[in-house]
């Protein structure tokens, strides 16, 4: 059975076209009738787009790096605007889990308005970041504007252009 970075470069140049414009991949051989020159992949219930190729579902993000640097990304791949479907070459960049965590948005049930704080029983603002798998205490502040704005400072300081808080 083949594992999924079996596939080479070559490979996969030689089954499909990568539009790094508009982050597509077309078909260019395949045994399905039909498919050649048609749009490849579907989106799966995450949002990415998902390619089959040899049975086995591989994320085009991940081949759009294989396809533009002839080698499989290192660790993750990151969307720039979080757009998981959008694949053009501009929007992605390689990413260690930390960096892409930092590119993310803001979970659903944060109660503050802000990533990172956390309202304390005695009605101050702790702020903390996690890089590395290591959660870094930032310090406590009186109000939320402060707290706000520590974290944006401490997030920008641990990671540059992935920062998003």
């Amino acid at each position: 059975m083949k594992c999924r970075y079996d596939l080479t470069a070559q490979e996969l140049r030689e089954r499909l076209n990568y539009d790094p414009e508009t982050g597509i991949f077309f078909w260019r051989k395949t045994t399905r009738q039909g498919f050649i020159g048609k749009k490849a992949g579907y989106i799966d219930d995450r949002g990415y787009i998902v390619i089959v190729i040899d049975a086995i579902a591989r994320k085009a993000h991940r081949l759009a790096v294989l396809y533009m640097t002839g080698n499989w990304p290192k660790e993750k791949v990151d969307h720039r605007n979080l757009n998981k479907s959008d694949n053009r070459w501009t929007n992605l960049r390689e990413a260690t889990a930390s960096q892409n965590q930092a590119n993310s948005r803001m979970y659903v049930c944060n109660m503050n308005g802000a990533k990172g704080i956390t309202k304390r029983s005695n009605g101050r603002y702790r702020v903390q970041i996690r890089k590395d798998y290591k959660l870094n205490n930032i310090g406590t502040f009186d109000t939320i504007e402060e707290a706000k704005a520590a974290h944006t400072a401490a997030h920008v300081d641990a990671f540059g252009d992935f920062s998003r808080s």
